[in-house]
């Protein structure tokens, strides 16, 4: 008995294993093209509820680091007064679930999810350049275990969460601000 489809079924599956979608951006208004004026950027972030403010400190060096260091802006800091000729970016954490250790150790899931609200302003004329919604999770590529036990219970879930979500935010800015 002969399966023709079934090695391209198999190959199909060994690709899928090996992908985990730990971010994504949705866009409330495109990139406008006078960001590309701007060479300095200031991030500030803060969070919609007291529990949510953990995620603010990392997430505001992670993105101002992250925009240096890809040079998106030709200078980024953490901060919330935007100099003159700056533009500012406007992060608030707004949602988040909470992940489960119990359905991550049965690999069901249970991953700590962030999201975003992120808007680029100019502060001196008030205009908003852009505005977007990013999300992160603290899903990983790869499972290590020792002696069978999966260590990826131990992870700091929080920390791999606002890791993407900021990594999402910086991609997003690199390929839409032209002119870098």
């Amino acid at each position: 008995m002969k399966f023709p489809h079934l090695s391209s079924v198999l190959f199909g599956c060994m690709l899928l294993v090996g992908c985990v979608k730990t971010g994504s951006v949705t866009v409330a208004q495109p990139v406008d093209a006078q960001l590309a004026k701007y060479d300095t950027v200031v991030v500030a972030a803060s969070a919609e509820k007291p529990e949510l403010a953990k995620y603010v400190g990392k997430l505001q060096a992670s993105v101002a680091d992250g925009l240096e260091r890809d040079k998106v802006f030709a200078s980024a800091s953490a901060g919330e007064t935007a100099p003159d000729g700056a533009v500012k970016l406007r992060m608030s954490v707004n949602k988040t679930k909470e992940g489960s250790k119990m359905a991550r150790m049965m690999n069901t899931g249970g991953e700590v999810e962030v999201e975003v609200t992120c808007e680029l302003v100019d502060e001196k004329s008030q205009t908003t350049l852009a505005r977007f919604i990013a999300k992160g999770n603290s899903a990983r590529k790869s499972k290590t275990s020792i002696g069978g036990f999966d260590t990826s219970v131990a992870d700091d879930l929080d920390g791999r969460a606002i890791s993407a979500a900021s990594k999402e935010i910086v991609a997003y800015l690199e390929a839409n601000v032209g002119g870098k």
